[in-house]
């Protein structure tokens, strides 16, 4: 916007002022403009008695005021413009008030210029788009300026008149002029008004346009965002910078600088590297050490890692990009991450973030999760990460704890990794990097593959930097209390013989010295430091042991950890161990303060500092706690199925308070009567042998007896299940602060009463209503309501309970249940999946 108009406005209007009206016109505001008219007002009021001149300035003040707001929010150049108006409009009527009949006709004048004005208000939500629109609103505020100039001019001229005639017939020739003046003005300012009509009309045409752009901005960013969250809600930019915490500064290099490492980087060998070593040397924080290193690599190489926003890949701005390193931590305590659906699903989604997704490309993906009763299938995932490859021309990728999964879901990676690498592709393969204990089915799987071994030789530098400056620093933070200067070499000396390459076997030794008082209780540590981590655990679970309280609260803490679907806070943990599943009520004077969890176990649990979930400290943890029992500590071993079904009970327990019940009104929601299905058809009409089937599906027709036909599977049928998908009401925010474990009771009941049976648990009929009927202030049933699918009451929960394997579901249908044709063999089919 150009200010020069301003300027020579400016200029024309002070050249005959006197050094009072300069300074009246200088120091003009809104506010000292008013007190100007009131005074003239005051003077004038004596002799013609008009009592409404401040009136019918506010128009023209209202109107230079809105404009002035307008520059300054939209400008930033309100001083520029508004003191020559302000001042422009004072010092005119600083000159006008000894002129009693005129000065209210030019009081009216200005009043009426104040009625036609263009009105910024109007306009406001046009000016950040369109700053033509402020540009032809400012030449009419320019022209007050010429006018005031001009009715100033005419003042002059009236005051040199010496007599009585001569001045009556100089106001009169006088204000003539400036009456003619003022209603060109007038005219002009109602064209300035057209002016700013047609516009703002363009603007408001260019803005629905540019409005409609956001809008559809807006659609693709949440059909993105709803695409990211169905590929994957691992957090594992949390998990790598948790990794990345733990590590100690200057370990983790050694990797880089091996010949294998070399190799696998320049593609002279093999594309693949498999990293192996024994439990607790470390694996996961180097494998954040490589990721990071790789990433310094790109960068020094100008390869381009673009730093991108959520919109800038929306708008397709970022549709290529050279490199992408993508990664995934397989973590025991986080039952998801080990999924293949998961892993794949989180690297696709690390590319997606990455890169503006083509809508073919899209439309693979969603197609992946529809209907949305079933999750994507690991070859659907894997044609989609396939699919995205072209947008790169090189992709890395790192997998760290491969074997915590279960060794059908290893191989399925595998072959698939396997498949990536001997494509034969204009651009190259492929690079990966997989970081596990040594099992022989990577070497199988991947028989080109180069191997690293994490062995005790190529870690020691590590782990003895680690053991002297970790001595170090708790010596000097307190944390570890020696007198003697000759005992923290001791400590060192002992610290590294005992290592034998594992930093884990370190990290519990150094906890177990900190808690000793005296120097001599320190050398005592060091004279019986336990041979390995067996005998580490078994030690600290003996120490909890010895106080009641915490044996009792450890196991419970234990036990749930183990068994959870996904990482617990410490607040939902804290809950999830102060209840029984004879409880019918919630009590704040049952739960522990969170604090206490970790304190009970003996640091065999560990808090993530980034999501605050409480973890076991190391996956050899669990192995330890899951395995036969050692007689010493036998009280701590975990039978997996029966904790899990325990953890089920008490989830059916909370969610069947009585203080969920008081909340809401009685539920109308029922099961339809069987008979009132219509063409009905017996499930035992429709078995069939196929070796296909999965178990659930077979067990379902064992739970139903039926197992009599053997006619041939019937053709598949036209049958969208995804209308019976369930939108999802999930409890309140207020619900949420107070039942801290509510949010992960109503999202895991489910999955921890998949091997409930009516004769191994009491709450048999608990979770039959929570499953059939009972009616809570939010969801708690992953399918649609009975009585909500009309003509097919069955459908959803049989679908459902196929799909996700669960019997118990399946025996709680009548025996003389009825479904119809299509719906149990589109059931079956899924099941198939």
């Amino acid at each position: 916007m150009a200010f020069d108009p301003w300027e020579a406005a400016r200029t024309q209007y002070m050249k005959d002022l006197s050094e009072k009206e300069q300074k009246l016109f200088e120091t003009a505001t809104l506010y000292n403009l008013l007190d100007s008219a009131t005074a003239a007002q005051k003077e004038h009021e004596e002799k013609s008695h008009s009592r409404y001149v401040s009136k019918k300035l506010e128009p023209l003040v209202s109107a230079v005021s809105q404009y002035g707001t307008t520059l300054d929010i939209y400008a930033n150049t309100y001083s520029i413009a508004m003191a020559p108006l302000w001042g422009s409009i004072r010092v005119l009527l600083h000159i006008a008030q000894s002129f009693e009949k005129y000065f209210e006709k030019l009081i009216s004048m200005l009043g009426r210029i104040g009625d036609v004005l263009p009105r910024c208000q109007v306009y406001q939500n046009l000016f950040s788009t369109n700053k033509r629109l402020l540009q032809v609103i400012s030449v009419a505020y320019v022209d007050i300026i010429h006018f005031c100039w001009t009715a100033k001019k005419a003042f002059r001229k009236m005051k040199k008149s010496t007599t009585s005639t001569a001045l009556h017939l100089t106001l009169k020739l006088c204000w003539k002029d400036v009456n003619k003046e003022f209603e060109e003005k007038l005219e002009v300012f109602r064209s300035h008004v057209k002016s700013v009509e047609k516009e703002a009309g363009m603007s408001s045409m260019i803005e629905a346009h540019e409005g409609w752009a956001v809008a559809e901005s807006e659609r693709k960013l949440k059909r993105r965002d709803q695409l990211l969250s169905c590929l994957s809600e691992i957090r594992y930019t949390s998990k790598h910078q948790s990794e990345r915490n733990k590590r100690h500064p200057g370990t983790g290099h050694w990797l880089a600088k091996t010949v294998e490492f070399k190799d696998w980087e320049a593609g002279t060998r093999s594309h693949c590297l498999w990293c192996y070593g024994i439990p607790g040397s470390g694996k996961t924080v180097l494998m954040s050490s490589i990721i990071d290193i790789l990433a310094e690599n790109l960068l020094r190489r100008d390869i381009t890692l673009p730093s991108v926003s959520c919109q800038d890949l929306v708008n397709e701005k970022i549709t290529h990009v050279n490199s992408a390193i993508i990664y995934h931590y397989c973590e025991f305590s986080d039952p998801r991450s080990l999924e293949p659906t998961v892993i794949l699903g989180t690297l696709i989604r690390q590319l997606f973030e990455t890169v503006a997704i083509p809508e073919d490309l899209y439309l693979l993906a969603e197609q992946c999760f529809v209907p949305r009763t079933r999750q994507a299938t690991p070859e659907e995932l894997f044609a989609v990460l396939n699919g995205a490859l072209p947008q790169f021309s090189q992709i890395t990728i790192l997998i760290d704890g491969l074997d915590e999964c279960s060794r059908n879901d290893m191989h399925l990676i595998l072959s698939m990794f396997d498949q990536l690498l001997q494509q034969d592709l204009d651009r190259p393969a492929p690079k990966v990097i997989i970081f596990s204990r040594h099992t022989d089915a990577i070497k199988r799987s991947l028989p080109s593959c180069s191997s690293l071994e994490v062995s005790m030789d190529k870690i020691s530098l590590d782990i003895n930097s680690f053991i002297e400056e970790t001595v170090r620093s708790k010596i000097s933070y307190g944390d570890l209390e020696v007198s003697d200067a000759s005992l923290e070499r001791e400590i060192i000396a002992t610290l590294k013989e005992g290592a034998h390459g594992m930093f884990l076997w370190v990290h519990f030794q150094l906890l177990e010295l900190c808690d000793a008082v005296t120097d001599f209780e320190v050398r005592e540590t060091l004279w019986n430091l336990p041979q390995g981590m067996i005998a580490t655990y078994t030690r600290i679970l003996e120490k909890i042991a010895r106080k009641k309280s915490q044996k009792d609260l450890s196991q419970q803490v234990f036990k749930w950890i183990v068994c959870a679907k996904r990482p617990m806070s410490l607040a939902e943990l804290a809950e999830a161990v102060a209840f029984k599943s004879t409880d019918t009520f919630w009590s704040q004077d049952k739960i522990p303060k969170p604090g206490r969890l970790y304190e009970a176990c003996g640091n065999l649990v560990a808090v993530n500092k980034e999501d605050e979930t409480v973890r076991l400290a190391h996956h050899t943890v669990q192995k330890f706690l899951l395995e036969p029992p050692q007689r010493a500590v036998e009280f701590f071993h975990i039978p997996l199925p029966q904790a899990d079904r325990e953890v089920g009970e008490i989830c059916v327990a909370y969610l069947s308070f009585s203080d969920f019940e008081t909340q809401i009104a009685v539920s109308n929601r029922k099961i339809l009567p069987v008979g009132s299905i219509p063409e009905p058809m017996s499930i035992g009409k429709q078995v069939t042998s196929q070796s296909r089937l999965n178990n659930v599906a077979s067990s379902m027709f064992q739970v139903q007896n039926c197992f009599r036909s053997r006619t041939p599977l019937l053709q598949p049928m036209d049958f969208d299940f995804s209308r019976f998908a369930k939108l999802r009401m999930p409890p309140s925010q207020t619900l949420h602060e107070k039942y801290r474990l509510l949010g992960y009771v109503v999202q895991s009941w489910i999955g921890h009463t998949s091997a409930f049976s009516e004769s191994n648990t009491s709450k048999w009929g608990s979770f039959k209503k929570l499953a059939l009927d009972k009616g809570l202030p939010f969801d708690i049933r992953p399918w649609a309501d009975i009585n909500e699918l009309g003509k097919k009451p069955y459908a959803a929960f049989v679908q459902w309970a196929v799909s996700a394997n669960h019997l118990p579901l399946l025996q709680l249908l009548p025996q003389n249940c009825y479904i119809a044709e299509e719906l149990l063999l589109q059931a079956i089919r899924n099941g198939e999946k």
